[in-house]
Formats: structure tokens, C-alpha cells, sequence
């Protein structure tokens, strides 16, 4: 009896080992597809404006994810995913959706910061309503859904005083589909 008690187990020990190897020899190809790393993106989209003359229009981004950092006893901590740099896209749009000017575009690793401005004046007074839009791209990999490391403001300044007299957050902030 106990004899058979052994081939029995030594049966389904095997069983449980072959099903093991099969389902690692079925992933393995499934993994290696999926590996493939994508461009995440992200928009955020600001409300319209109206600057007075001699007002600037301020659009920021800034890579907000900390950088690494060690502490006081030398440890090394990291500021987590995603520590690649993300590419940011700087617009601003009229009124009818139309393009102002050309877009800015810039790289920025974490803890890096980017603006563009849209100055008025007397030339182009008065000024017609404008609204910015950020993109960010970061590549990463595939079936992940990371946060979008960073964060972008609006500001209505002083041209000639430097004074901030409006700062807006994003009115609308979306992730888009990832592309390979």
C-alpha cells in the first residue's frame, strides 16, 4: 500500500511539474510581445483668456516626479517610476481652435521646468481670447498605466511688472491612448 501511495505521488508530483514547465514555455512568448515599450501621452487643456495690453500669457510644464534622493544614512532612494525624461509640447489656440504661433517643444527629465510666453501690445490690441494646451509623451512599457509626470500651469502676467495677476490649473486633464 504504500508503495502505491509513492507512484501515486510521485504521478501527480510529475503532473503538477510538466503543467509548471507548459504554462512557463506558453507565457514566455506572450511576455516577450508585450515587452515592447510604447509612448504614453497625456493632454491638458487650459480655459480661454483675454490678456489686456501689456499682459503676457505664461504656459508652464514641469517634470514634477522627485529625483532621486539619499538619505542620512547614505541610502539611495529613488524617485520612482517613471524616471525617464518626457517630451512636452507647449500651444496656444484662438478662439476657433487655430493655432497661434509655432509650438514648443522641449525634453524634460525629473525636476526640469519649460515656459513659453505670448506677449500684447499696443500693436496688437486688443487682444483676441487664447487658450493653451500641454501634450506630454513618455515612453515606457507596454500594459502599464502610469501617471502623468507632470504638471503644467497658466499664467496672465505683467509684461513690464512681472505681477502674476491670473494662475489657472488645467480646466481639462486626459490620458490618451499609448502608441507603439
Amino acid at each position: 500500500m504504500a508503495s502505491l501511495k509513492r507512484i501515486l505521488m510521485g504521478l501527480i508530483l510529475a503532473g503538477l511539474v510538466a503543467v509548471a514547465v507548459r504554462n512557463l514555455a506558453w507565457a514566455a512568448p506572450q511576455e516577450a510581445a508585450t515587452a515592447a515599450p510604447v509612448t504614453h501621452r497625456w493632454v491638458m487643456e487650459f480655459g480661454m483668456v483675454t490678456p489686456a495690453s501689456g499682459q503676457s500669457v505664461r504656459l508652464h510644464a514641469a517634470h514634477v516626479w522627485p529625483a532621486d534622493a539619499v538619505t542620512v544614512d547614505g541610502t539611495v532612494v529613488t524617485g520612482g517610476y517613471p524616471p525617464s525624461p518626457c517630451r512636452v509640447t507647449l500651444a496656444f489656440f484662438d478662439g476657433q481652435g487655430t493655432l497661434i504661433g509655432t509650438p514648443w517643444v522641449a525634453t524634460l527629465g525629473r525636476g526640469e521646468a519649460t515656459f513659453v510666453d505670448r506677449s500684447f501690445n499696443a500693436d496688437s490690441f486688443p487682444p483676441n481670447p487664447c487658450r493653451g494646451v500641454v501634450w506630454v509623451q513618455q515612453p515606457g512599457p507596454a500594459g502599464a498605466f502610469p501617471p502623468n509626470p507632470c504638471a503644467a500651469t497658466l499664467e496672465v502676467i505683467g509684461t513690464s511688472s512681472g505681477v502674476t495677476t491670473l494662475n489657472l490649473l488645467p480646466a481639462v486633464q486626459h490620458t490618451l491612448a499609448a502608441i507603439p
